[in-house]
């Protein structure tokens, strides 16, 4: 298979041909030098393509830890999370899933957050801080804040632990 994609016959003319139907099309260039280029095409098979794939390497994902119904309590993880160059957490609120995703491992918490806008007249918040420490997933800080929607918007919070981490995914190469 040949992949043929332009060939420049005078420096100041593109000739662009479509392989499959013949059609020439010519652009003028400007300001270009005086030699003549000729591109005849790129032979592709097996070999070539070897050669590009040779230095892509892929991102695999690892399951750390999977619970349907999620815990949100400490979760103890199948490998140390500095080993993965991306963690992703997938946490739940009732019945709504989200997931969050950190570029390469830091010792510094993470911050799990869901909102919510009811039609009770209520809005609320559900925050988690936990830290990634080797193979565990402890919580730091958890928070359920309400706002009230009326004249003065009256906040308050509570200690509802009511996020759920239900699976961690690790991804390195």
């Amino acid at each position: 298979m040949v992949f043929e994609d332009r060939i420049l016959v005078n420096p100041r003319l593109l000739r662009l041909k479509n392989p499959e139907t013949g059609e020439v099309i010519d652009f003028e260039i400007q300001d270009l030098e005086e030699d003549e280029i000729v591109q005849e095409g790129t032979e592709i098979n097996a070999q070539v393509m070897n050669e590009m794939q040779s230095g892509i390497t892929e991102l695999r994902a690892i399951t750390l830890y999977r619970n349907s119904t999620g815990t949100n309590e400490t979760v103890n993880l199948t490998d140390d999370v500095t080993n993965y160059e991306h963690i992703e957490i997938f946490f739940r609120v009732g019945q709504t899933q989200k997931s969050v995703k950190w570029e390469k491992h830091s010792t510094r918490p993470y911050c799990l957050l869901d909102f919510y806008d009811f039609d009770d007249g209520y809005l609320k918040f559900y925050t988690k801080t936990v830290q990634l420490n080797g193979t565990t997933i402890t919580n730091t800080r958890y928070k359920k804040y309400t706002i009230q929607d009326t004249s003065t918007w009256i906040p308050y919070g509570s200690d509802d632990n009511e996020i759920f981490i239900i699976a961690v995914i690790g991804y390195k190469y």
